[in-house]
């Protein structure tokens, strides 16, 4: 019998290359990408118009730089108020993009937290207390309140958790702790308070001598 020396054929190590097939059109891509476009939009918008009004009322009150207490002439809006937030937004995306946004982010939620989310909620309650106009009025309070506080002490207590590594609380309360101490240094030099008196409170505007304030006026007739 005759052996054959001959080797067998080797089949080929290559991947055997299949057409694809082309994917049927995603027609809910565009409206989708629309939304999220609008929604920033707003979002920023809302950001800029709000946030302005808080340098600008504190400078109102004595507290921050006094160009900031300045209104558009025409529209009557805080020039300086929305080019500096317009600033910050812009250095903000910049840190974002040369560090790590979603690390960025979860700072300044848990910053907002804590001194926009519940200090409204702490303001709303004084006020109250203290007898203050209240031109509008909110349903079942302190329902509302209730719900609100539990849910953003939810978010702040989750911040570690979406965030490990990152320690979004320590670097937030650090944040504040800074900002009380910027606080009571310009207090020391301004002599007020807790160095000094508290400033005078201001009356509410009249619509009419002796009768309620614009605001509360208009309140209760929407009542």
């Amino acid at each position: 019998m005759k052996l054959s020396t001959t080797a067998p054929p080797q089949r080929s190590k290559r991947p055997t290359l299949t057409p694809r097939r082309p994917r049927p059109p995603n027609h809910g891509t565009k409206p989708r990408a629309l939304h999220i476009l609008i929604v920033a939009f707003t979002s920023i918008m809302m950001g800029l118009l709000s946030g302005s009004r808080v340098p600008y009322d504190a400078a109102r009150d004595g507290v921050f730089f006094p160009v900031f207490a300045r209104l558009h002439p025409e529209k009557e809006f805080p020039v300086a108020g929305l080019l500096a937030m317009g600033a910050g937004t812009v250095v903000g995306f910049l840190i974002g993009r040369l560090t790590d946004l979603a690390a960025l982010i979860q700072l300044l939620t848990a910053v907002m937290v804590i001194v926009q989310a519940l200090g409204q909620i702490a303001a709303v309650v004084i006020l109250r207390r203290r007898g203050r106009p209240r031109p509008y009025s909110m349903w079942l309070y302190p329902l509302p309140l209730v719900v609100a506080g539990v849910g953003w002490i939810a978010v702040y207590c989750y911040s570690d958790a979406a965030a490990p590594g990152l320690h979004p609380i320590e670097l937030s309360l650090a944040w504040v702790v800074v900002g009380v101490l910027c606080f009571l240094v310009w207090a020391r030099v301004e002599r007020s308070w807790p160095f000094g008196p508290l400033p005078a409170a201001e009356e509410p505007e009249t619509g009419e001598p002796g009768g309620l304030s614009t605001l509360e006026d208009e309140g209760r007739r929407g009542e």
